[in-house]
């Protein structure tokens, strides 16, 4: 799933589908790339999102009768490459577990009880996959505006739409409650999906990006009441010190835990400043 969904992102699902079907009739692997030349030497073509079936092989443990992991390497593993078949062993017995592969067949089957169920070639999963609803939920986009104008009552959603992309801002401004500690950040949000999310909610997360690595800040959660509704007008409040001033943010829209949209901006406003005077008690001036 997250190889399908990845595929649809880049707009190369067709391209891999039509790979798939024309290689209908050849049992390898269709992301495997050969060298020129060989056809047992090469690499994966989609190796960061290969599916769990390759992060596993060869590296597993099966439970047997009698409740102990027994390591589950293939026949070819144990014929063609002993030495590696040894070493597994003993590290097995050296750590005492490894991934049991029955654990995640069983998640697979939570998830979708009809593919999840069932034994498939890998090329023919992979088709299953990019057909399935999660290449519905990958073509899901919306465009995102944050708006801190005042907007108008009784807008149409194209209205909506046109006067959010016109006050649409980058640059959040703070209250000015006299004390810094009241202040915040006060916004409408708009978001317009190119067709209903589909879903009974969606998530709009806040993370700070200043220092580079994401990290979330704030989870605001949409309950949809129409299924049919596209767009969607939602007031916000970033509070300090839970936000801080002149950090850069960014703004992701997630619906059924996929990314939809995203938004980079800043917030602004003013920041604690220290005198640079230090202050002693009596008894420490004496002991000066």
């Amino acid at each position: 799933m997250p190889l399908a969904l990845e595929l649809w992102k880049n707009d190369k699902a067709e391209y891999w589908l039509d790979r798939i079907h024309s290689a209908r009739d050849n049992p390898a692997c269709v992301f495997f790339q050969a060298q020129l030349g060989s056809q047992t030497q090469g690499r994966c073509a989609i190796y960061p999102f290969r599916p769990l079936i390759c992060r596993l092989f060869g590296f597993f443990t099966i439970v047997n009768k009698h409740g102990k992991h027994v390591y589950g390497s293939c026949r070819v593993i144990k014929l063609r490459y002993p030495e590696v078949y040894e070493k597994a062993l003993l590290m097995l017995e050296e750590i005492g577990r490894a991934s049991v592969c029955t654990d995640y067949s069983i998640r697979i089957i939570g998830i979708d009880s009809m593919p999840g169920g069932r034994m498939l070639h890998i090329n023919l999963a992979a088709s299953i996959a990019l057909f399935a609803d999660l290449a519905q939920a990958a073509r899901l986009r919306a465009k995102v505006y944050i708006v801190q104008a005042k907007v108008p009552n009784k807008l149409t959603e194209a209205g909506l739409i046109r006067f959010a992309r016109s006050r649409n801002t980058r640059r959040l401004r703070e209250t000015n409650e006299p004390k810094l500690k009241d202040r915040s950040w006060k916004a409408h949000l708009v978001i317009a999906f190119n067709q209903p999310p589909g879903d009974l909610e969606f998530q709009v997360l806040f993370y700070d990006i200043h220092d580079g690595p994401r990290r979330l800040v704030e989870d605001l959660s949409t309950f949809v009441n129409d299924r049919s509704q596209k767009t969607y007008l939602q007031k916000f409040k970033l509070e300090r010190p839970r936000f801080k001033p002149n950090r850069n943010m960014e703004l992701v829209v997630v619906v059924r835990r996929q990314e939809v949209a995203r938004m980079k901006f800043g917030v602004i406003g003013q920041e604690y400043r220290r005198s640079g005077t230090v202050t002693f008690s009596d008894d420490e001036a004496k002991l000066k």
